[in-house]
């Protein structure tokens, strides 16, 4: 596997201030998952900012892994939910026309 659009952990660490052993808390808990590759950690340019997300929920608001899955669960419901609310709006617009 290239690594061309990967980010190595160690950089990401460097550029957001977060430490190391937060990113491995992360991927024991299955909030992330990484790319190794020759005994190098990476994350996806996707995950970047998710990552960022729960290191401000938890290192600047306090709140600890279980509350930010919690957080990240209801997020998803809620997308969800709209998305379906979308949809029925748009069959409620066809029947009316």
């Amino acid at each position: 596997m290239e690594t061309n659009n990967l980010i190595l952990i160690e950089h990401f660490c460097l550029q957001s201030e977060v430490d190391i052993a937060f990113i491995e808390t992360l991927l024991s808990h299955g909030l992330i998952e990484i790319v190794e590759i020759k005994n190098a950690k990476y994350i996806t340019p996707d995950q970047v900012k998710y990552v960022e997300e729960i290191a401000y929920m938890h290192l600047e608001l306090n709140i600890n892994l279980e509350g930010i899955e919690t957080i990240r669960h209801l997020l998803h419901q809620i997308c969800d939910l709209q998305q379906e609310l979308s949809l029925t709006k748009s069959k409620l617009k066809f029947f009316q026309d």
